[in-house]
């Protein structure tokens, strides 16, 4: 498993081009990208086709790419190595699995399921689906007649509370009926007879030859354990927009680190340190893999580009500056980077709508095809 990082999408579009140009052994077989959205889906299919077959510039085409969602990972099988498109233990579907199962054992006592089922079991179900991304240890625990939840405090394993007892009977009566209807299990459960089972498959099954991952800044832990699974007998190559350049954080030397304990003194920038902890935490729960650093040459003409510039160089100096000069520059700025102080989200919406409008009086009307917001 390779992963290349760049501060711009660019960069990552041209290589993730070049490497599809390449055909798969079979004519018939489709190129498997993970995408975090439909939104990501519809823009590399758009941009892709301006390369792919392209003889005359924008005249490509692109087509037998399957685009899967992270979500789907965790619920691979041995059948669906990447995902089956409809699973029963999509959370969507598990809510009717919940609803029948609570009504034929009722000795399982969920708060206010008699109450509004529909709502109690969606809830449940939502639940499920967040053990199973996150804390898949947890579900584990259960199904093997457990009663801690899996995570190991001062070496001892925590004891389930008392909200997570009727969590747990019902999880256990809902992968018992699953089982009976010859559902198969999922990937998670046990990894490394899932690497086995893929190692023995024909080469006209559903094992990918290759897998790509596009614009993805985080990942789930089952869905990255997945991914380096699939490592094990295919190609996979992920491509990471990542702001702080070439500067790696350390890998993680534990996989269940607290955010309270991880470390973020690489940077030096304040905004990768805030805004950018998440990213740069996932970046550093891929551990020692190979990582590669794409650069990108952006030209420094307004105060955004050089701001930009600051985080890709990880760099940043305190400016001490008199209230006068503080006005001067506020008055001689190009507008490239401003900030709206809004008592809401309401109120965030009506701003930036209303600063949305006046670029065109500015000359930006160019610059409004890819314009970037940030709101917090």
């Amino acid at each position: 498993m390779q992963l290349f990082h760049c501060p711009r999408i660019e960069p990552l579009l041209v290589h993730l081009a070049e490497r599809l140009e390449a055909p798969l052994d079979h004519p018939f077989a489709a190129e498997i990208v993970v995408v975090p959205s439909g939104d990501m889906a519809r823009f590399l299919k758009r941009e892709l086709a301006r390369s792919l077959g392209a003889r005359n510039g924008n005249d490509g085409i692109v087509s037998n790419i399957n685009f899967v969602y992270p979500r789907q990972l965790v619920n691979a099988t041995v059948d669906a190595p990447t995902g089956p498109i409809h699973s029963e233990w999509d959370a969507n579907n598990l809510v009717w699995g919940i609803v029948d199962t609570l009504l034929s054992h009722p000795s399982i006592g969920v708060p206010g399921f008699s109450e509004a089922p529909l709502t109690v079991a969606s809830r449940a179900a939502a639940l499920f689906d967040r053990y199973a991304s996150h804390r898949p240890e947890l579900l584990q625990q259960w199904v093997a007649g457990g009663v801690n939840d899996g995570k190991l405090t001062t070496n001892n394993l925590n004891t389930i509370t008392k909200d997570q007892i009727w969590q747990k009977d019902l999880f256990i009566e809902v992968s018992k009926k699953f089982d009976i209807a010859g559902i198969p299990s999922r990937a998670f459960n046990d990894l490394d007879g899932f690497v086995e089972a893929l190692r023995r498959l024909t080469a006209d099954s559903a094992l990918p030859k290759r897998i790509s991952v596009f614009g993805i800044t985080t990942l789930s832990r089952t869905a990255r354990h997945i991914l380096q699974a699939l490592s094990q007998v295919c190609d996979i190559h992920i491509y990471m927009v990542y702001a702080a350049g070439d500067k790696w954080p350390a890998p993680c030397t534990n996989d269940l680190v607290l955010r309270s304990e991880f470390s973020a003194s690489h940077a030096q920038n304040p905004l990768t340190k805030r805004w950018g902890a998440q990213i740069v935490e996932n970046a550093a729960a891929f551990g020692q893999g190979k990582h590669n650093y794409l650069p990108s040459i952006a030209t420094r003409t307004s105060l955004l580009q050089h701001l930009q510039e600051s985080i890709i160089s990880d760099t940043h100096h305190e400016l001490v500056i008199s209230a006068d000069d503080r006005k001067v520059t506020r008055a001689t700025s190009d507008g490239s980077l401003q900030i709206h102080a809004c008592y809401g989200l309401a109120r965030q919406v009506e701003a930036l709508r209303d600063a949305f409008l006046h670029e065109p009086d500015n000359g930006l009307t160019k610059d409004l095809l890819q314009p970037r917001f940030a709101c917090a």
